[in-house]
């Protein structure tokens, strides 16, 4: 279930053990079973990791694809040019 795997990966960022809240929140990802809120929370931990010049192509790779596919399934019964307009929107609102 997500909810667990989203609170381990809390404790072990709390513990300062970043490099494992992000293996446990990618697994999540990986799955297809996050939530647009979870999605978003693997960002500071690359970046409390020093991870920083990954952050960009995770983002690109695996979040951005993601989102994608939520806001797909929240706007499905709405064309095609108006799920872009919601995507993109919401990739300029996160900035």
């Amino acid at each position: 279930m997500n909810m667990s795997e989203i609170k381990t990966a809390s404790a072990l960022a709390k513990d300062k053990k970043f490099n494992e809240a992000i293996e446990v929140l990618d697994s999540l990802y990986s799955r297809g079973k996050a939530s647009r809120d979870d999605l978003i929370k693997v960002i500071p931990y690359f970046q409390k990791a020093g991870r920083y010049s990954e952050v960009e192509a995770y983002c690109e790779k695996v979040i951005i694809p993601n989102l994608k596919k939520d806001n797909e399934s929240v706007f499905s019964h709405k064309c095609s040019e108006i799920q872009d307009a919601f995507f993109n929107l919401a990739l300029h609102i996160g900035r």
